[in-house]
């Protein structure tokens, strides 16, 4: 058992730097089925020429970004944990606790914090994006915990995988709610600020 923990510790860290590799994200970045986000700029212009949003439309973009950020600093933590593997910071118990916990965060902040009732149809597409993150995220913490019960490595890459292409998903809806942000608040002076993205 001593051994198996220790080749978990190592493959942690490996799968860790491997997947920050620019060629191991760009063999990840599958996400051709999720429309460009872009299209809810003409949109807003369309429907506001002054860049003046809606109540619905605040609301739903304070959601997207809270959402995000949360999944942006639960993902930094539980990276930061992984990489202690390496130099022997981070035990087992303590790399489960981290999954569990960005598990728990993750979900009670796509469940609680957006799910929105109502989407606007500028923001179709950053929807989109954003259940897939979810869906993703969701995935990988399950497979990643699936270690605990039979000690097959083998869940560890396949969620780092899974857990790779979420990562990179959701720095793309950052960046697109950033441009709708940028956007809007070149025409006009609002209250709605861009996420720092923290590398990961």
């Amino acid at each position: 058992m001593k051994r198996k923990g220790f080749f978990f510790i190592f493959l942690c860290a490996f799968l860790l730097d491997c997947g920050s590799s620019p060629e191991n994200s760009k063999a990840n970045k599958d996400t051709s089925s999720i429309p460009p986000s872009s299209v809810a700029l003409k949109e807003i212009a369309a429907s506001s020429p002054d860049f003046q949003l809606s109540e619905i439309d605040k609301k739903y973009l304070g959601a997207a970004s809270g959402y995000l950020n949360t999944v942006n600093e639960q993902g930094s933590q539980l990276a930061r944990v992984m990489a202690g593997a390496s130099t022997g910071e981070s035990t087992l118990g303590m790399i489960k606790d981290a999954i569990k916990r960005a598990q728990m965060v993750e979900s009670a902040g796509f469940l609680g914090d957006y799910s929105p009732a109502h989407v606007p149809a500028a923001y179709q597409a950053l929807d989109l994006k954003i259940k897939e993150v979810h869906r993703l995220h969701a995935a990988s913490f399950k497979e990643l915990l699936e270690y605990w019960k039979d000690s097959n490595t083998d869940h560890i890459s396949s969620g780092n995988t899974v857990l790779q292409r979420g990562i990179l998903l959701t720095n793309e809806g950052i960046g697109e709610l950033n441009r709708i942000m940028n956007l809007i608040d070149s025409k006009r002076t609002g209250s709605i600020r861009p996420i720092e993205v923290e590398s990961w």
